[in-house]
């Protein structure tokens, strides 16, 4: 059989994978919660407690996540498996291929991070080390579930900021809440980026950017350090926004851009 014959039948077991729901699950995020809680934790409990699903790249999905990305190596999670025509691609731009290590088990929750409204300096200073990162979600789509859901199987620590129906007042205490230090970033998933990446950065200690390329992402961390990450989940594929996320959330190291962070310092005085 064709790789890409292959291809095509993977695509179609996928798509109707897709239009079936477990029963009893929803489509939307609760809109408020005594407490925000790690996203990783709930993922884990929903899944299977030793084996993460299997995910399969075609050809196609490789390509457009390989779309604007420079370098030779491609970074796939613990459960992604490429299929025969994707590995053909893989060989034919002689390209690495590098795998994540299964994630650990999720951190209990009485040792989650600390609620959005008073973090304690040992809590905050805690899940900063440790690499947290808050999140809200707007109207999020099976597609965004699935992200959420892919991001903990990355092993990613992410703590829920969507505390009320309105998406302003969430990304206000999730800014705030990075500026406290108590968690190390903040991720917004919404429909629309350009209002909210505007209301972000009037709150001092915030820079937000909208993640448009995987490569404009990193570069916004490495320039001026870029806290608050702020994407379109109406007009970003899924791996695009994992991409941006996972790049977001990689270790962090002096940013270089001094003349534009020391203009920022005086303006916020």
């Amino acid at each position: 059989m064709e790789p890409q014959q292959i291809d095509r039948i993977v695509e179609e077991v996928l798509r109707r994978l897709g239009q079936t729901r477990p029963a009893g699950t929803s489509a939307r995020v609760p809109a408020s919660a005594p407490a925000p809680a790690p996203v990783a934790q709930q993922a884990a409990e929903q899944a299977e407690p030793t084996h993460a699903p299997k995910i399969f790249l075609t050809e196609d999905l490789l390509r457009k996540r390989l779309a604007g990305v420079e370098g030779s190596v491609v970074e796939l999670a613990h459960n992604e498996h490429l299929t025969p025509a994707a590995q053909d691609l893989i060989a034919r731009h002689r390209m690495t291929v590098r795998r994540a290590a299964a994630p650990n088990p999720a951190k209990p929750a009485a040792e989650a991070a600390p609620a959005a409204g008073a973090p304690t300096p040992e809590t905050a200073a805690e899940a900063t080390a440790a690499g947290w990162l808050g999140l809200i979600v707007e109207r999020p789509s099976e597609s965004v579930q699935g992200l959420l859901t892919a991001l903990a199987h990355d092993g990613l620590m992410l703590t829920d900021f969507t505390q009320t129906d309105c998406w302003m007042r969430n990304l206000q205490g999730l800014c705030k809440a990075v500026d406290a230090g108590s968690v190390s970033a903040g991720v917004a998933v919404l429909p629309y980026a350009a209002d909210a990446v505007v209301l972000a950065n009037k709150i001092p200690g915030v820079r937000a950017v909208q993640g448009t390329r995987p490569d404009s992402v990193a570069a916004a961390v490495r320039r001026f350090g870029a806290n608050v990450l702020i994407v379109e989940h109406a007009f970003s594929s899924f791996f695009e926004i994992r991409t941006m996320v996972r790049l977001f959330a990689a270790e962090r190291t002096t940013p270089t851009y001094r003349a534009l962070l020391e203009t920022l310092a005086a303006l916020e005085r």
